[in-house]
């Protein structure tokens, strides 16, 4: 669903000037009507192993911006901040 929504935002919205809400609803409109037109599925082709590498790496670089990020705790201390990282795998 994530990768649909990248290509609505890179097709549809990004760099796009909108002076109302009608304007961008019309835009995105736009978009559906177009990919609904020659719709194409996503298939999903990552492995459990591959993404599970990839969190390993991401929990490793976690840590080293900023040592103990990812260890689960109980609760937080005040002026703690944990920086998340969110990226759409494919």
């Amino acid at each position: 669903m994530e990768r649909w929504f990248g290509h609505l935002d890179n097709k549809a919205i990004r760099r796009g000037v909108f002076r109302s809400v009608a304007d961008l609803q019309e835009s995105i409109n736009a978009f559906l009507v177009a990919w609904n037109k020659d719709p194409k599925p996503f298939i999903w082709t990552a492995t459990v192993e591959s993404i599970q590498e990839k969190l390993t790496r991401c929990r490793r670089t976690l840590e080293k911006i900023q040592p103990g990020c990812t260890s689960p705790k109980s609760r937080k201390r005040a002026g703690q901040i944990c920086i998340v990282i969110y990226w759409t795998l494919h």
